[in-house]
């Protein structure tokens, strides 16, 4: 299980040939991907698959870049994005992050867009991050000067892994409509969000749980992380396909940009200790 768990302070800043600009607060992490940034200015008026816009995001405080997502969009799946990154020293936003970072917009079963971007640069100093994101929906444009982009959210998190697990593990959704009935018996359907959940244990050792033994980490550094109030962990329970690879479909679709709690540690013989998550997606 794949574990984003710390993001940077970032200032936001849009760039393009057609002069991009964000139409609405920049709302692009706040924690709440169903709170839209609006950004014009993205395709031209005789748009080509060629054209594109930068997303570009700064921070003062050198981390390593685990894993992205990028929620809630208003476009269709398909679209390519390349992200890449900047380290200390660098001028420009030129780092190949690796893995898919050069990937495409996908859909979840309830309709949301997004794209989750697995980097496999394992560097600690990067200070910026570029989000090119082109007119190309395989193959044909998809936006021209009167189309607007809102992005939810786009969360660049530090991650570990987290590696040995229960067997089993509960995933679930929410009712997407509340039924209620009328004193005639009428009945009416109340729409509702829907949010998905992940409920698992994990198992480690002493080290893992309390001294450092998870990259630098533990969970109780990661217990205590998450008391803030727009706290949010990226979590990614399935990586590997049934070949063993890892596998960016899957990854995209059960991925939670959520809130976590941990439970009890339960300590058993020598070095073993166990500890159940529950995870709740922040749409």
């Amino acid at each position: 299980m794949l574990y984003g768990h710390t993001r940077p302070a970032s200032v936001w800043s849009v760039a393009g040939a057609n002069s991009p600009a964000f139409e609405t607060d920049v709302r692009l992490d706040n924690s709440q991907p169903s709170e839209q940034t609006a950004i014009s200015g993205i395709a031209s008026s005789s748009p080509t698959i060629g054209e594109y816009f930068d997303l570009i995001a700064d921070w003062s405080v050198p981390q390593a870049i685990g894993v992205v997502g990028i929620l809630n969009l208003s476009c269709a799946p398909g679209v390519r994005i390349v992200v890449t990154g900047r380290r200390l020293g660098d001028a420009g936003y030129t780092r190949d992050l690796g893995g898919n970072s050069d990937t495409t917009t996908a859909q979840l079963a309830d309709g949301r867009v997004q794209a989750i971007i697995l980097p496999t640069a394992t560097e600690d100093d990067y200070i910026g991050l570029q989000l090119r994101i082109y007119n190309d929906a395989g193959g044909v444009t998809w936006a021209d000067d009167e189309t607007d982009l809102f992005v939810g959210e786009i969360g660049i998190f530090s991650a570990l892994t987290i590696r040995k697990l229960d067997a089993r593990r509960e995933t679930g959704r929410t009712a997407r409509r509340l039924k209620e009935r009328a004193v005639s018996g009428a009945v009416h359907l109340a729409r509702r969000g829907e949010y998905r959940s992940l409920s698992l244990t994990i198992h480690g050792t002493v080290a893992e749980a309390y001294t450092r033994g998870l990259d630098g980490l533990d969970w109780d550094t990661l217990r205590a992380i998450q008391d803030s109030h727009l706290y949010r962990a990226l979590v990614i329970p399935r990586i590997h396909g049934e070949g063993g690879s890892v596998d960016y479909e899957l990854c995209n679709r059960t991925a939670l940009f959520s809130v976590v709690e941990w439970g009890d540690t339960s300590h058993s013989v020598g070095q073993n200790v166990e500890c159940s998550l529950s995870v709740e997606e922040a749409p």
